[in-house]
């Protein structure tokens, strides 16, 4: 739908589309998904609550509203503070080697303004009455090993969903519409194994290996798009999309699962939330990174080619440039350009998939009919 919209020059619509499918989502969250208690405040954290309010309105608090000390008790200052921080490393990595050199003090001073921001978060979250993300789940290895393990899986995720269409456009010259149909394939392997996997695990009663089995399908899949070149079939790269989907889709699920059947019933949300934080925090990454991958490595291969800096200009801003450059060798000089720039974001996926088996082995190997209580 996106490639059709963009195609026709209408590309304000994908995000317009974006209104009514949220209300039709908010609509079946409420009449389907059960409203259930909230877990009580625990004595401690409503005490120290209570003492510190006082201290600072000189009433007692103990009789007051619970949905009250509970709106007081949404950790504001950690999420400012982490936000903050993320917005200095996106912009880090996307003006970096682009609009600023990776030593100019503007990308080093975001980075150190990163690390100082996600620095005091931390202190921050230790120290606060009721933080964002507990304390103990820092120290808790499979929080640890899921949140890694959700969060590199979906930026190799968005790699791909990202990449592989702009890999047809620059290569094969197809329309936006057309590259998005063509991979139809990657989308539907990741669905189809995610489905197949959730089975296996009912049936099996076991989703640990899969963390450490899995990646090896990304890993493959991620070397093999690297070997693509400007000749290659069609069928030969749908084939390369289907086994980096399958390993998309057997990840996808491990990380959830792991931190329901390996908390008590009362930490199981704070620690999905976790999880959702670290694989949110990955989708920003991957976009990010494999842009600035892409960017950095085509700059490089352009130059190395003997390509006019105008061309060169022209196919980094945009895509559609590189077809509308008259056929011959400048034009195939761009397009392997493109193609070997492209093909460096997919071989990453290589060591961030080994990095995903080190996460998964955190991971506590508990069978689902095990589940702490």
């Amino acid at each position: 739908m996106a490639g059709a919209l963009t195609s026709r020059g209408q590309w304000r619509w994908c995000f317009l589309l974006v209104l009514p499918l949220g209300m039709v989502s908010i609509i079946l969250n409420l009449l389907v998904i059960p409203s259930l208690p909230a877990w009580p405040i625990a004595e401690e954290i409503e005490s120290k609550l209570d003492k510190k309010l006082e201290s600072w309105t000189k009433h007692s608090w103990k009789d007051r509203p619970i949905w009250l000390k509970r709106a007081l008790l949404v950790d504001i200052t950690g999420y400012f503070l982490i936000t903050s921080a993320l917005v200095c490393f996106i912009l880090a990595v996307q003006w970096g080697g682009d609009a600023y050199a990776w030593d100019s003090s503007v990308v080093v001073g975001l980075f150190v303004g990163f690390f100082a921001l996600t620095a005091t978060w931390l202190f921050w979250e230790w120290k606060t009455t009721w933080p964002l993300v507990l304390p103990r789940v820092f120290l808790d290895r499979t929080v640890a090993g899921a949140t890694t393990m959700a969060m590199l899986n979906l930026m190799c995720n968005l790699f791909a969903a990202t990449y592989l269409p702009v890999l047809y456009e620059a290569g094969r010259g197809v329309t936006p519409l057309k590259a998005g149909i063509l991979v139809i394939p990657f989308l539907m392997s990741v669905v189809v194994s995610q489905a197949l996997q959730g089975f296996m695990m009912t049936w099996t009663k076991h989703f640990w290996t899969w963390g450490l089995v899995a990646p090896a399908f990304l890993a493959i899949g991620g070397g093999l798009l690297f070997t693509v070149g400007g000749d290659a079939k069609s069928s030969t790269i749908i084939g390369y999309q289907i086994i980096y989907g399958i390993g998309i889709g057997l990840i996808q699920n491990v990380p959830y699962i792991a931190v329901q059947v390996d908390s008590a019933p009362e930490e199981v949300s704070s620690k999905i939330a976790t999880v959702s934080f670290g694989q949110l925090f990955g989708g920003l990454c991957g976009p990010v990174i494999g842009g600035a991958i892409l960017d950095s490595e085509l700059t490089t291969r352009l130059a190395a080619s003997g390509v006019p800096d105008s061309v060169a200009s022209a196919v980094k801003s945009s895509v559609d440039a590189v077809w509308e450059l008259n056929e011959g060798h400048l034009r195939d000089k761009v397009i392997a350009a493109y193609i070997a720039s492209l093909g460096r974001i997919f071989i990453a996926s290589v060591p961030v998939s080994l990095i995903i088996i080190i996460a998964g082995a955190c991971i506590r190997n508990v069978r689902l009919n095990e589940r702490v209580h």
